[in-house]
Formats: structure tokens, C-alpha cells, sequence
């Protein structure tokens, strides 16, 4: 056995949909890979992933998922103070960006609770959350426009919320 050290490593998800933890009947073992970004120049983006099986038994596997149940139980808590910030009247913090941790949050607790998480799944949330911000920023600008409209927005600041908007829209498509 040799024992390693790793750093900046994520644990691999299943292959081909399949779970990326795997526990014996009785519970007492638990298997799964981890994986590391190395530098390599012959390949694609000159990065791949060395990934390392690792076996846990007895109290490590519990130790294991014991943290994944509380990394769970964190983010639903992180996930009702958003909520509960978004919907407080005095809030400072502008509703987009407590929106967007919102959605991180709600994806990061659905993946963990997910028998059986796979990269189709994961790819249609994703592109869900990206339509739900598309629409959140075609709604911010007829609520721009409205204003305008009304008279209760001066032009310059009708123009200049209009750009942000649009650099918005445009971050939005390039990230994609």
C-alpha cells in the first residue's frame, strides 16, 4: 500500500451515469475515485485527469459519508438564509446575485442527494439555470424600459443600466 497526499483533487463522478460512491451491502467499505488536473502537453487543452481509486473501510467509510451528509446539511442551511435574504425588504445585496447563489446552492444539494447522478442530468441544469438567467435579464430589461417609459428613469441612467445588461447577456452566451 502506498500511502499518497493529494491536493486540489474532486471526487470523480460515475462513469456512464453509474454512482460515484460505491458502498458494500453491510456498509462497512466504501470505493470511489478522485482526480487531479495535471499539466500534460501532448493533450487536449494541455490538461488531463489522473484519477486514484481510493477504498475506505470501517470508520473512514463513515467519516466519508458522514461529510457528505453534512456538506448536504450545510448547503440547505446556506439555502434557507438566501431565501430568507431574498425575500427581506432591507436587503442590500441585489436580488440577481442572491438568485444566482440560490440556484449554485439548490444544484450543488440536488447532485449530492442524487442516486444516480449523471452527465445528462447535470447538463440539463445547468442549461435550465442558464434559460432562468436569460429570462431574468429579458425581464430586467422590460423593467428598464417600463421605467423609462414612465419618466421615473433619466435617459442617462436608462442608457447606462440598458449596457450593464447587455454585458450581462453577453457574459451569459460566452460562459456557455
Amino acid at each position: 500500500m502506498m500511502l499518497q497526499l493529494v491536493t486540489d483533487a474532486v471526487i470523480s463522478k460515475g462513469y456512464g451515469g453509474a454512482p460515484a460512491f460505491h458502498s458494500s451491502e453491510d456498509g462497512r467499505m466504501l470505493s470511489f475515485k478522485i482526480g487531479c488536473k495535471v499539466y500534460d502537453k501532448r493533450a487536449d487543452k494541455e490538461t488531463r485527469w489522473v484519477n486514484f481509486n481510493v477504498n475506505a473501510f470501517d470508520d473512514l467509510a463513515e467519516r466519508v459519508l458522514a461529510e457528505r451528509d453534512l456538506r448536504v446539511r450545510s448547503n440547505e442551511h446556506v439555502i434557507e438564509k438566501l431565501q430568507a435574504e431574498l425575500a427581506s425588504p432591507t436587503s442590500e445585496e441585489p436580488a440577481e446575485h442572491l438568485s444566482a447563489l440560490l440556484l449554485e446552492y439548490q444544484r450543488l444539494v440536488q447532485t449530492a442527494r442524487a442516486a444516480n447522478p449523471s452527465i445528462t442530468a447535470l447538463a440539463t441544469s445547468v442549461d435550465k439555470a442558464a434559460d432562468i438567467k436569460r429570462e431574468g435579464l429579458r425581464l430586467e430589461l422590460e423593467a428598464i424600459q417600463s421605467s423609462y417609459e414612465d419618466g421615473s428613469l433619466p435617459r442617462a441612467s436608462y442608457k447606462r443600466l440598458r449596457e450593464n445588461v447587455a454585458l450581462m447577456q453577453m457574459d451569459l452566451e460566452d460562459n456557455l
